[in-house]
């Protein structure tokens, strides 16, 4: 009998519940779960998505993606792949390791995403070592929520679903705390009151980014960039063509919503497994020369809409 077809729309916000197989934990070590946290910051920047929620535990993942645009089960193959590379790799094993497809829940209201964040939040109970404390779970951002850690990894845009719950930063994570019965535990306004000055407020919104740029724009601001002429971007075993086709892969899969397929047919003479190995090669580039300010470029080109979902 075939699978019923996902239901996806353009720019939705999903809850994303990702198992292993019955035989295989996700995580067998805290390693494994740095590692997925590092995965997934490194595919919300390539894919140019929001995550709003995380927990990860030993045998599947919870997490709140906004896709901003961007094909759902493109971005999460991508994860996956990446993710069972590794463990294989680690633990010296073949075959997969997820288990059935990942269900992926259609947000459809605010109502519904606050509701969502708190429950991906309460699974980390079911964790005997974390239960009684869950906001001190290092693999959840509960504790990015509540204010208690900060975000190291730029990970979580938590401010858009706190402003649910009060626009005054102290109350909504006062009133988060209490919706999680965590009030008992934590004497809030002693203890984790972090905003000194009573009025500040959130301020988070959602945009929604169209990716439509003209690839030939990207390709003329890559050239511009790297200082190489953009007909190297078109010869093969090239140095320089090396290098700009990267970047010029990465950032069209990132503001033109270009498929693997649509890029290949653009730039010639590349598979689509040179797609996904080239946007990590690009990644790699922007991380080590402190490339950042090229995404507020492209950014600035792209229409924007301000929206509730």
């Amino acid at each position: 009998m075939p699978r019923a077809a996902r239901k996806k729309i353009e720019n939705g916000i999903y809850h994303i519940i990702c198992k292993s197989n019955s035989d295989s934990l996700l995580f067998r070590e805290e390693s494994d779960k740095e590692m997925y946290t590092e995965i997934l910051k490194k595919y919300k920047k390539q894919y140019g998505v929001n995550i709003f929620a995380i927990c990860f535990m030993d045998n599947h993942v919870h997490f709140i993606i906004e896709t901003c645009g961007t094909d759902l089960s493109s971005v999460m193959k991508s994860i996956n792949v990446c993710y069972v590379q590794y463990y294989n790799k680690k633990y010296d094993r073949t075959g997969t390791l997820m288990g059935e497809r990942f269900k992926s829940h259609l947000i459809k209201d605010e109502k519904n995403l606050a509701n969502a964040s708190l429950y991906v939040h309460k699974n980390a109970k079911d964790l005997p070592k974390w239960r009684n404390k869950i906001e001190k779970y290092p693999h959840s951002s509960l504790g990015i929520y509540l204010g208690l850690r900060e975000d190291i990894h730029g990970l979580i845009d938590s401010g858009y679903v706190m402003r649910f719950f009060n626009n005054n930063i102290n109350q909504a994570r006062k009133v988060y705390a209490e919706r999680l019965e965590l009030d008992d535990r934590i004497n809030y306004q002693i203890k984790y009151n972090i905003n000194i000055d009573d009025k500040c407020e959130y301020r988070s919104e959602r945009k929604i980014l169209y990716k439509e740029l003209d690839p030939i724009l990207i390709v003329q601001q890559i050239s511009n960039l790297l200082d190489i002429d953009k007909k190297y971007l078109y010869i093969k075993n090239n140095p320089y063509g090396k290098k700009m086709r990267a970047m010029v892969v990465f950032f069209m899969r990132k503001y033109c919503g270009f498929t693997q397929r649509e890029i290949c047919d653009f730039i010639g003479n590349i598979t689509q497994s040179t797609v996904s190995v080239l946007c990590s090669k690009a990644y790699d580039m922007i991380s080590q020369y402190n490339l950042d300010n090229i995404f507020e470029v492209f950014a600035k080109n792209c229409s924007t809409k301000k929206c509730m979902i």
